[in-house]
């Protein structure tokens, strides 16, 4: 956004351009730093290796399609015989220093691989343009300094008609979940509503997630047997060997039970009497014998 001076009502247009500045702003803070974040691949264009490449940002649509042919395919700039290289970037920074945010902010590029990453105080590392102490003054445009960052994780590839050529809107999503045509479509008008007129017409609404995806939770490990019994207030376990153990006592010992039961039956049975023997019985024995 650029403020000019009225001709009449200098007051007035100078008002009105801080108010719609203001509107701006809070509008960004609404959207996340809610810059339209329209480009995720930039080309380094030179005619030579030697001489100092010109940088362009472009929307391509994910980072594979970023690529050195793409950027010939779309900046007229960049062409075969010259230099050409093409980086992905997933950290768009909207930055303006003090005495330049009247025209605006504008956006700096880099990959920062996660959203921890993609800060203001990065922005600041990465870029001169960007301050490191914004003030945020949205009421004095000529001393404001302002600084926001968004992380791109979720790609939206959009057209109205089949006529139209694919536009690319980018935001933040945080999961994969959070990433949806549905959302695109409430996002952005170049995102038709889904439906069947949209069908009718052609229109496409495509949504990427490129962020990192969460890794599922692991399987419980089983855990080792126990050589111990378990008891709860619902059940009792026991080791297979101990069991086996107790019922082989206790076969044994009803065994033995019934053993001598039956003895002593047999015994009644016969008339089995205990006798006493004399020792002198066996003396006598003993005598005899000689």
């Amino acid at each position: 956004m650029r403020c000019v001076r009225a001709a009449r009502g200098g007051r007035v247009g100078a008002a009105m351009c801080v108010a719609l500045f203001a509107l701006a702003i809070v509008g960004a803070r609404a959207q996340n730093a809610g810059q339209d974040v329209n480009t995720d691949c930039t080309c380094a264009c030179a005619v030579s290796a030697e001489a100092e490449a010109t940088k362009y940002d472009i929307a391509v649509g994910s980072e594979a399609a970023c690529t050195s042919a793409k950027c010939i395919t779309e900046r007229p700039e960049c062409y075969t015989g010259g230099s050409v290289t093409a980086s992905y970037h997933d950290c768009t920074c909207h930055c303006c220093n003090v005495g330049s945010c009247q025209n605006g902010m504008q956006p700096y590029t880099f990959m920062a691989n996660s959203p921890e990453r993609c800060t203001a105080s990065a922005c600041a590392s990465e870029f001169y343009q960007c301050p490191n102490d914004p003030n945020s003054d949205i009421a004095n445009t000529a001393t404001a300094s302002f600084t926001f960052a968004t992380y791109q994780d979720c790609t939206c590839g959009c057209k109205r008609s089949s006529g139209d050529a694919f536009e690319y809107k980018m935001f933040y999503a945080g999961s994969p979940e959070m990433c949806t045509a549905n959302r695109c479509s409430s996002n952005y008008y170049a995102c038709p509503d889904p439906g069947a007129h949209t069908v009718a017409e052609g229109g496409v609404v495509e949504a990427t997630y490129s962020g990192v995806v969460p890794e599922a939770p692991a399987a419980p490990t089983p855990a080792p047997a126990s050589s111990r019994v378990t008891v709860t207030s619902k059940s009792t376990e026991m080791p297979t060997y101990a069991a086996a153990l107790i019922s082989i006592l206790v076969i044994g010992l009803v065994g033995t039970v019934v053993g001598i039961f039956v003895h002593r039956k047999v015994q009644a049975e016969r008339g089995f009497r205990w006798v006493k023997f004399d020792e002198n019985d066996d003396k006598r024995a003993d005598a005899d014998r000689v």
